[in-house]
């Protein structure tokens, strides 16, 4: 905590001597009005404008209650599933919860026109807190041209559309497990990045990509290889419609393994807005991804339950959702298949359904925002060993800047 106090005081420190220069030593400040002419307003008002982009500070707060959470699956031994998003203790006991799930303090903002970005992001709370880290995200970008951006640090790499959405912006409390940390999304990554968004290719068209070096031990771990991962993501829109798909590869050592294991990924995804269907002023959403791939990750650790040598050849992931909102109100509802065993969805027995339907209320310009979601697991009956799985119903309050 004492490194975090003198961060805060440092960019606090930062941000008063950046403030200093906006008024010339010796300005004479016009006490009445009328003696400030139109001018010196505009270059003030342009001087703050600058300093707002040099330093910003964004903040999540987020805290939820579950009841009968965490449908655990187990086969031989194995989790199939350590659950959803906010499991306390993957493949532990269940227990009816009211947590805090996130506390995201972001600091970030621009020099040199915005031509130089950077971003520091802790969460000292998250789920479970022994393993996720505080550390975050920590990054540069410097962008030369337009379209062009070279990113160094540590940040989420290149990969599919959910698990690149920020958690204030989530459709439901919790990702998929496709788009979850538990699944092929929102995983971070030491990287080296090349990238470029809205590029314009025809009328209504453009074209954002992504391909980055990734260490490939995720978050807040060391390099423990000389290999170096790739990561790929390309997308086109084309006004309301989304169309993209990432990739993954790389070679890892796991600690004590006599050969490296291959991490692999391949998604795709779709997403379609519709603004004004049925009011003036609504708008309607549909998306879909597919996922598949391995899940050795964080120190060459395979984490999928059922690795090559068990039999297996990796995971699948699908899911498919539509919301609709309409004033300050959204009501939506997914559908989402997850394989632990095989891609393709080609190990009956073993994959799970999930139904998953949810309600939002927000509040003064969607800074404050209570969710309501009902999740229904639709396990395969054919699943050997010990089962144990209920309806889950989940309730987040949610405040962001």
């Amino acid at each position: 905590m004492k490194g975090f106090f003198l961060f805060v005081l440092m960019f606090g420190g930062l941000f008063s001597f950046a403030a200093t220069p906006i008024f010339a030593k010796g300005e004479k400040i016009a006490s009445d009005p009328a003696e400030v002419d139109l001018g010196d307003l505009v270059k003030r008002v342009g001087a703050l404008e600058t300093l707002k982009d040099n330093f910003k500070f964004g903040l999540l707060l987020q805290a939820r209650a579950a009841l009968d959470d965490t449908p655990s699956i187990k086969v031989l031994g194995n989790t199939v599933t350590g659950g959803l998003d906010d499991s306390v203790v993957p493949g532990g006991a269940v227990h009816d919860n009211l947590f805090a799930r996130r506390a995201e303090l972001k600091f970030y903002g621009g020099f040199a026109k915005n031509t130089i970005q950077y971003a520091v992001m802790i969460d000292p709370v998250g789920v479970p807190a022994a393993t996720k880290g505080l550390v975050q995200d920590y990054y540069i970008t410097v962008s030369p041209i337009q379209y062009l951006d070279f990113t160094v640090g540590q940040a989420k790499y290149p990969q599919g559309l959910e698990g690149r959405t920020s958690a204030g912006k989530l459709d439901f409390i919790n990702r998929s497990i496709l788009g979850g940390s538990n699944g092929l999304g929102e995983l971070r990554d030491f990287l080296v990045q090349v990238s470029g968004s809205k590029v314009p290719l025809e009328q209504d068209l453009t074209l954002d990509y992504a391909l980055a070096a990734v260490n490939g031990q995720g978050r807040n771990n060391p390099e423990n290889n000389d290999s170096k991962d790739g990561a790929v993501r390309l997308g086109f829109q084309y006004r309301g419609l989304w169309i993209g798909g990432s990739a993954y590869d790389g070679f890892e050592q796991a600690p004590g393994a006599p050969a490296q294991l291959e991490m692999w990924r391949a998604g795709a995804e779709a997403q379609l807005v519709l603004e004004g269907v049925f009011q003036e002023k609504d708008r309607l959403k549909f998306q879909t991804e597919w996922g598949q791939g391995s899940l050795v990750n964080e120190n060459g650790i395979t984490k999928a339950a059922f690795a090559s040598a068990s039999g297996g050849t990796g995971v699948s992931g699908f899911y498919a959702e539509g919301v609709y909102r309409w004033a300050e109100t959204r009501l939506g509802v997914r559908y989402e298949l997850w394989d632990p065993k095989d891609i393709g969805f080609n190990s009956p027995g073993f994959y799970q359904n999930y139904i998953t339907a949810g309600m939002d209320q927000f509040f003064s310009g969607d800074h404050y925002r209570v969710s309501l979601n009902w999740i229904h697991p639709i396990l395969d009956s054919s699943l050997g060993g010990v089962l144990a799985a209920g309806e889950i119903a989940e309730a987040q309050f949610e405040m962001v800047f």
